[in-house]
């Protein structure tokens, strides 16, 4: 393990933004276009069932959000989350 870990938030255009990033391992094309399949995980079957990612993006649409990845192998991912503010807030 190691590397570093940085999270950040923001309000953009009515929106809370959160990012959080690592300095990890990264993936690749292949595996980013399944991250948020249910079930789908690269680990063993005793680390995970592979439903994490599936329900945080469920949890972020449901309250009109959108969630994004971007990852470069050997330089880590990023996910950024996007929530719309309550009209009070905006």
């Amino acid at each position: 393990f190691g590397g570093r870990l940085k999270i950040t938030t923001a309000s953009d255009n009515g929106n809370l933004v959160i990012s959080v990033a690592d300095s990890g391992i990264g993936m690749d094309e292949k595996v980013m276009a399944k991250i948020f399949d249910a079930f789908y995980t690269t680990k063993d079957s005793d680390q995970g069932t592979g439903l994490g990612l599936t329900i945080v993006k469920n949890i972020v649409s449901a309250h009109g959000g959108t969630i994004e990845v971007r990852s470069e192998l050997g330089a880590g991912t990023e996910f950024t989350v996007r929530l719309p503010k309550p009209a009070a807030d905006r």
